[in-house]
């Protein structure tokens, strides 16, 4: 059951999507903002990204989390409603952290145009499905960091292990009455899209990997069951390059991705609080593409904005391209035409593994 934290805002009036013409906000000089997330997508024969069900199989979220059975506004004609919503992009866990060293109030809007939100929290406004508004959000050094948790072992908690400002988001209902404050590290979003990454990824029966779209500093890695593979190339917007033969231990890994992402513009512990949240889910078993979306994209993809504008914003979103195997579908055709077994063994990504079959 959720739980709200003793109320301490301010009554709010409801929020518009507009810049708001309440009191003048505190100037954002002293304002630093970070962002990251990751886009998962699984490229198909041609590089493409395949349709799949990003939602199948049981969340790995604790149970205060909002999503999309929590709101009715703008989910009627929603198609992304429940665990077989489709896409070819799963949006996952951006945070978005606030640095100041002063208490001040900003307003935060994120918009998903080719998308649809499925997950948030702390509590926000859904205008439509692919937009969340939270309103008036208090950043203070001095708040409490006793925040909610309900004792499940989740992706969400270790976004938690680091120095941003703590915040609390006040709630207005539609009459302009407060009705409930949460507060958190940070503002934590997903969806579902359906739309093309720039990177693609295609695999050919010499085991030749090439790589399509994306300028800079690529992970190309591979869990074999028995050992950990990868290496890093840099792209000048086409490669090509065998499956990693280079292997290694998974802690060398870890600090090599924290120092690349620390590179990008988020802070060490940023950095490291990234790497530990996914360092299960990256790694498992499978051959897969990591890099950083460029800004351009990141935007167009996810506009935001924060009012007062930050005297600084940095959003790192990484690509994860999965690619289907030989030796995926060979398992795939010994398991047969068997949904439960093929989900037991590929998981989330089951459904385009079977549909690899055709290819």
């Amino acid at each position: 059951m959720r739980r709200l934290t003793p109320l301490l805002c301010l009554l709010l009036a409801p929020l518009a999507l507009a810049k708001p013409d309440h009191a003048e906000p505190s100037p954002g000089a002293n304002l630093e903002v970070h962002e990251w997330g990751t886009f998962t997508a699984v490229a198909g024969a041609d590089g493409q990204a395949m349709v799949w069900k990003p939602l199948s199989g049981p969340s790995d979220l604790p149970d205060f989390v909002y999503d999309f059975t929590d709101v009715s506004e703008g989910r009627r004609d929603s198609e992304c409603h429940g665990k077989g919503c489709s896409g070819t992009i799963r949006m996952e866990t951006p945070v978005i952290y606030f640095h100041t060293d002063e208490a001040m109030e900003v307003e935060v809007q994120v918009f998903f145009p080719k998308g649809q939100m499925t997950e948030w929290y702390p509590k926000a406004r859904v205008p439509d499905p692919n937009g969340l508004i939270w309103g008036r959000i208090l950043l203070d050094p001095n708040l409490p960091t006793d925040f909610i948790d309900d004792g499940s072992e989740s992706h969400y908690y270790p976004a938690r292990e680091t120095s941003a400002t703590p915040l609390r988001v006040c709630d207005a209902s539609g009459d302009g009455s407060v009705v409930g404050a949460e507060t958190e590290r940070f503002l934590f979003y997903r969806g579902v899209g359906d739309f093309p990454l720039s990177l693609k990824v295609r695999l050919d029966e010499s085991e030749q990997l090439h790589l399509d779209g994306h300028r800079g500093l690529m992970l190309v890695f591979e869990n074999t069951g028995d050992e950990l593979r990868w290496q890093w190339l840099d792209s000048s917007g086409s490669s090509s390059t065998g499956r990693p033969q280079g292997s290694g231990e998974l802690p060398v890994l870890l600090s090599e991705l924290a120092v690349w992402l620390d590179g990008e513009g988020l802070n060490e512990d940023e950095a490291w609080a990234m790497v530990r949240t996914w360092e299960d889910s990256w790694f498992e078993p499978g051959l897969r593409v990591l890099y950083v979306l460029p800004d351009a994209e990141v935007d167009e993809l996810l506009p935001l904005t924060i009012v007062p504008e930050p005297a600084r914003t940095e959003r790192v979103l990484v690509g994860r391209v999965e690619v289907i195997t030989p030796e995926m579908q060979a398992e795939a055709r010994q398991i047969g035409d068997s949904p439960e077994e093929l989900e037991a063994r590929f998981g989330r990504f089951a459904e385009p593994v079977a549909a690899s079959l055709a290819w």
